[in-house]
């Protein structure tokens, strides 16, 4: 972000902007100046780069989550998750949902679990005038914040 790259201490010199490849890497790749601390990683409690870190401690804290549900990665993320669907005009929002919620917990998804996704959509296209497209964004945002993705079992 432009904050980041601002608080260096030559704004603009040896921090680029990697390639779309690069970027999809892990964050153990991302370069990392000692006085300058990435946004996300810090919600996610990345460890000091000033000195050593022999343990790392397991938290979760509010930032998280609103960091998975606002942050312009996980929009982009879920607008890419949601232009990869094999849907068009004739598919049903229940195989929608179904397909989203397949891929995003690697099991069938069960019909309690469809209903409340297309609840879900139904709703934002309702209440919220979202488009069907939208909607079906959204709620491909809202599968990458499921529990049953985020933590590992």
């Amino acid at each position: 972000p432009a904050e980041v790259l601002a608080g260096q201490s030559i704004p603009g010199n040896n921090w680029h902007t990697s390639s779309p490849n690069s970027q999809n890497r892990r964050s153990i790749y991302v370069h990392v100046k000692r006085s300058l601390k990435v946004p996300i990683l810090t919600n996610y409690d990345a460890p000091d780069a000033d000195f050593t870190c022999p343990i790392r401690f397991v938290t979760t804290q509010p930032t998280q989550a609103l960091n998975m549900i606002n942050s312009d990665f996980i929009q982009e993320q879920g607008q890419a998750f949601a232009g990869t669907l094999a849907i068009d005009e004739s598919t049903t929002l229940n195989e929608i949902v179904s397909q989203i919620l397949t891929r995003v917990m690697q099991r069938e998804a069960t019909a309690a679990e469809i209903e409340a996704g297309v609840e879900t959509i139904d709703a934002w296209m309702a209440q919220d005038s979202l488009s069907r497209t939208d909607a079906i964004q959204n709620f491909c945002v809202l599968a990458l914040n499921l529990n049953e993705f985020v933590y590992l079992d």
